[in-house]
């Protein structure tokens, strides 16, 4: 090969990137055809994608694109590349706006550009109406497509809240392509979740993992249905630990495998651990933080560390009756702290004055520490009003005999 013929070195990186998987020699070759003709934009294009799919070097990427972009500022692919680039790895939002439009401006017929804007405008510019408008343009360019089906039928399931419509577009996704296994998982959750059909939610579960059997989502998804639609625990736990097993940050099948271990296995330990890793992977979650402070209370009696959990719940969602009553709950029961505990109950009630279980609670305190009968009677007509549930003939008894 001549080392000076940059046609040849740009011809034998692409060999090497797309069918040797030699990216670091790839490089070195279409380095070399950008050093021997600078103004060759397809070269400059090749070395940005190049770096910035395999090397992680986005500035550098960025600036190859620009350079191309400034021997051919027409370009629609090279703009839509760009956006991508500013949408997915430099976090510039308004670059990514701006070529991803530019790149449309410039060529109305390129698809890609208009799916990725109408996911960029779905996801983080929360501008719906505009991105079921960039999907439509997709779907029409290229109707063979499966993935913008899908897409559309994901935004017209959770922004659009259209299951019937969402249900159509991943339908006939899985029309066009039957092979991926996402889009069986989207249509089983939507169908499990909206119409109730769980024979056919589970065939499309099926589906999904006989295609992609180390599909983590698959395998939580499909546990939470079992779990929770169909009170197939055993199943569920399979299904929980082999999404855990496949991605130890899964957070949420984290959680889910430790309410399940707790619940209805009673394996406190076990479940203990599970949510400190759920913690570790997603610090702000307000659930995990309050279901291990009521399991470090009931189970391992390590009230510190329940307070802890319960504090950082508070901090989290301060908005949240709940996290205040559980909290006072322990204070009452075993800290033996009635007025810490009469505090956080007044705290729930002042954030939701219809908060059943907080005025049910206060009326246990009342009785059993602050004996107060006619303010725990006060409560006790409150919780009962708001909740049937709460009503105790007991509790009533005790009404009765002391005149009230």
């Amino acid at each position: 090969m001549d080392p000076r013929n940059a046609e040849a070195h740009f011809d034998l990186a692409a060999l090497l990137e797309d069918h040797f998987k030699e990216y670091d020699l790839a490089r070195k070759h279409i380095e070399a055809a950008v050093e021997l003709e600078p103004d060759n934009d397809a070269a400059h294009f090749n070395l940005a994608l190049l770096l910035t799919s395999h090397f992680s070097e986005h500035d550098l990427a960025r600036t190859h694109f620009e350079r191309a972009l400034a021997i051919a500022p027409d370009d629609s692919m090279t703009l839509y590349q760009l956006a991508l680039l500013y949408d997915d790895h430099l976090n510039d939002e308004k670059m990514a706006a701006t070529n991803y439009e530019r790149a449309i401006d410039t060529d109305p017929f390129n698809a890609l550009a208009h799916a990725s804007y109408a996911t960029f405008l779905s996801n983080k510019a929360h501008d719906y109406d505009k991105a079921s408008i960039h999907y439509q343009f997709a779907m029409d360019l290229d109707p063979e497509d499966a993935d913008h089906l899908n897409n559309m039928g994901l935004l017209m399931q959770h922004q659009f809240r259209d299951y019937e419509k969402a249900r159509y577009y991943f339908e006939q996704a899985i029309e066009k392509d039957g092979t991926i296994a996402d889009i069986h998982v989207n249509l089983a959750n939507l169908i499990d979740a909206h119409f109730s059909e769980l024979t056919l939610a589970e065939q499309h579960y099926h589906e999904a993992l006989r295609l992609e059997p180390e599909l983590a989502r698959a395998h939580y998804d499909y546990a939470v249905m079992l779990s929770y639609s169909q009170n197939r625990l055993d199943e569920a736990r399979s299904h929980f630990e082999k999404a855990v097993a496949l991605q130890n940050d899964h957070a949420s099948a984290l959680r889910e495998l430790a309410i399940l271990l707790t619940e209805h296995y009673k394996e406190h330990e076990a479940a203990w651990s599970l949510f400190e890793r759920s913690i570790a992977t997603e610090p702000n979650n307000y659930e995990a933080h309050l279901l291990l402070a009521n399991l470090l209370d009931d189970h391992a009696k390590d009230y510190e560390k329940a307070m802890h959990h319960y504090v950082r719940a508070m901090a989290i969602d301060p908005g949240n009756p709940n996290t205040f009553c559980e909290c006072a709950v322990m204070q009452m029961q075993s800290l033996k702290q009635p007025q810490k505990a009469l505090s956080n109950l007044k705290h729930a009630l002042e954030l939701d004055p219809d908060h059943a279980e907080s005025h049910a609670r206060l009326c246990s305190l009342y009785i059993s520490f602050l004996n107060d009968i006619s303010l725990a009677k006060h409560h006790y007509e409150k919780a009962v009003a708001l909740d049937e549930e709460y009503k105790d003939l007991l509790t009533e008894q005790i009404f009765s005999e002391a005149g009230l």
